[in-house]
């Protein structure tokens, strides 16, 4: 036997190996590559947002804003949910709990999710500190480029800058 009958055309096998097999079109991005690239997107918006908020904010209302720990676990929890949620939704999918059940457990993910994160508002300020609002952007400005980054490494074409339709 000979090693193109065995394993194909040479150029496709070199191809095959050294860039990986290739998702098929409409296929789901990878779960952890895409809760990634969400969380850092939210940490974007909420750290650009909160910032430019802390700018125009008169006087020192510290009671009101929000520390850099909310942010963060608002961004790791929006990270996890947003790859789950579109899939929970898929009607080309088998599914364990009808739609009604589906659409009962996300209202109480965000109503569990926005509970949580107004309740860190209460914690003390040395367990939630709150930044300067120069920071606050910078560091949504660096999770912005880290998103990009994460996108363009797992060529992902899902989440909220997507170019292509889902399926």
């Amino acid at each position: 036997m000979t090693a193109k009958s065995q394993y194909g055309d040479i150029k496709t096998r070199i191809d095959g190996l050294v860039n990986g097999p290739k998702r098929p079109v409409g296929a789901d991005d990878p779960f952890w590559p895409s809760a990634l690239y969400n969380g850092l997107t939210f940490f974007m918006f909420f750290g650009v947002m909160f910032g430019i908020m802390y700018f125009f904010a008169k006087g020192n209302q510290t009671g009101q804003q929000v520390g850099i720990v909310s942010v963060l676990f608002s961004a790791i929890i929006a990270g996890i949910a947003l790859p789950m949620i579109p899939r929970a939704f898929d009607t080309k999918r088998q599914h364990r709990f009808n739609i009604w059940i589906r659409i009962l457990f996300a209202l109480i993910f965000v109503v569990i999710w926005l509970g949580l994160f107004y309740g860190m508002a209460y914690l003390p300020w040395w367990m939630n500190p709150i930044i300067p609002a120069w920071l606050q952007i910078a560091l949504g400005v660096i999770a912005g480029g880290a998103a990009y980054l994460v996108r363009r490494k797992w060529k992902l074409t899902q989440g909220f800058f997507s170019t292509q339709p889902r399926r």
